[in-house]
């Protein structure tokens, strides 16, 4: 699924799996250690530092967080 977010003014779209044929060996070990913690999960799938995502404005965050 792609997902478009705004990090300072600029718009980024980013590629996340929707099902687990499409997540790799290392994103899912990095899952296993971000537990429950959303901003950790989404950073795993983006390879944008957590720190960032927080201040980002995500379009559709509610689908997104659904469909994690």
């Amino acid at each position: 699924m792609k997902i478009t977010m705004t990090l300072n003014g600029v718009k980024v779209e980013k590629q996340i799996p929707t099902s687990w044929k499409e997540v790799t060996f290392w994103q899912f070990l990095k899952l296993a250690a971000a537990k429950n913690d959303l901003s950790a999960v989404l950073s795993v799938f983006t390879g944008i530092d957590q720190a960032t995502l927080k201040k980002a404005t995500i379009s559709n965050l509610g689908k997104v967080v659904e469909l994690l």
